[in-house]
């Protein structure tokens, strides 16, 4: 009998009885892949160098090369139930038959594959390019209106109200007064948003966590990257790890991570899918996704408000000077009025 995702093995079935195994033959037909080969004889490596801690996220990685439930349900027991002897008992029993299985792999479906787990890397690189730049301009949004958005606010006020005093002696200045009243308008419902948010201070050491858990959970649940199946709950995920991203809120980024570990999310499309056609489509298609995000981080680099901040050396001494400058100024329209 023929059973998809396995290898082709007499194999010991471990069956638990009041706590403990005991062991029936089996035979089973199932086909071992070379990825799937070498994570086994990873594991036996493993558990004969007493790497213990390391053995059950090596299980988790071969549901990605085994479909057979059962085998990997047999395997996830043994390891929880620190069964070791016959863990490497039916390790050695697959490597053992392999030899006994002919493999055909179409080269071109190869290729296709691995091309889109490379552009699945690419893709999740940029990305996180992108979420770091918009990040670093958030953020100094949100600092530049708590050090100074209330003080910018009457500045732009002020100038509003002049000029529409001025337009009424004078129509030419009707355009100026539009163009001031549009700039007092949109700051002040930026700046009102901005109050609303409460962006959490950290050290540099926990914005380096930060940064690296975000990296390695959005490898995890990118919508574009994840097996068809899981894309519309990575969605929701992705969407909730990039808010706790921007507001540095650690913990929650922490605590999507912890999940995603221990969920089903190690599954790509690179993985799952196994036809031609299909793989030139989702190639043709992370392409395009990549070229649009470039596309956005090259605009991002072109702002006002990024090119200011590439500028700056001290973020610190900007804010004091800048705060200063600007107090001036609303003392100098003021005595104007």
């Amino acid at each position: 009998r023929k059973n998809p995702g396995g290898f082709f093995r007499n194999e010991t079935i471990a069956k638990p009885v009041g706590g403990h195994f005991e062991k029936q033959q089996k035979t089973k037909k199932l086909m071992l892949n070379n990825e799937t080969l070498k994570r086994l004889k990873l594991i036996e490596q493993l558990i004969l160098l007493e790497e213990f801690d390391q053995i059950e996220n090596q299980v988790n990685k071969l549901k990605k090369s085994i479909e057979n439930q059962q085998l990997i349900l047999e395997l996830e027991t043994l390891v929880k139930n620190k069964s070791y002897s016959s863990l490497i008992e039916i390790i050695q029993s697959s490597i053992k038959n392999k030899s006994n299985v002919v493999e055909f792999e179409n080269p071109t479906l190869k290729a296709l594959k691995i091309e889109l787990k490379q552009l699945e890397f690419e893709l999740n690189d940029k990305n996180n390019e992108l979420a770091e730049l918009e990040k670093i301009i958030h953020n100094f949004d949100l600092r530049q209106n708590k050090e100074f958005g209330n003080i910018l606010e009457q500045i732009l006020r002020l100038k509003k109200e002049k000029l529409e005093k001025e337009k009424n002696i004078n129509p030419k200045k009707k355009k100026d007064y539009e163009e001031a009243k549009f700039e007092y308008e949109e700051f002040h419902q930026q700046f009102e948003n901005s109050k609303k948010e409460d962006l959490i201070e950290l050290t540099d050491k926990q914005k380096k966590e930060l940064k690296k858990l975000y990296r390695e959970a959005s490898k995890l649940c990118h919508p574009d990257i994840v097996a068809e199946k899981l894309k519309i709950q990575a969605e929701e995920i992705f969407k909730k790890l990039s808010k706790a991203y921007e507001e540095n809120n650690i913990e929650e980024v922490k605590k999507i991570y912890d999940t995603l570990m221990n969920g089903q999310f190690n599954l790509k499309k690179s993985d799952t899918i196994n036809e031609t056609e299909l793989l030139k489509l989702e190639v043709s298609k992370l392409r395009a996704l990549i070229d649009e995000i470039n596309k956005k981080i090259d605009d991002l680099k072109h702002t006002e408000s990024y090119k200011l901040i590439s500028q700056i050396d001290d973020l610190d001494k900007y804010f004091v000077k800048t705060k200063k400058d600007l107090l001036e100024e609303l003392k100098y329209l003021q005595q104007n009025e």
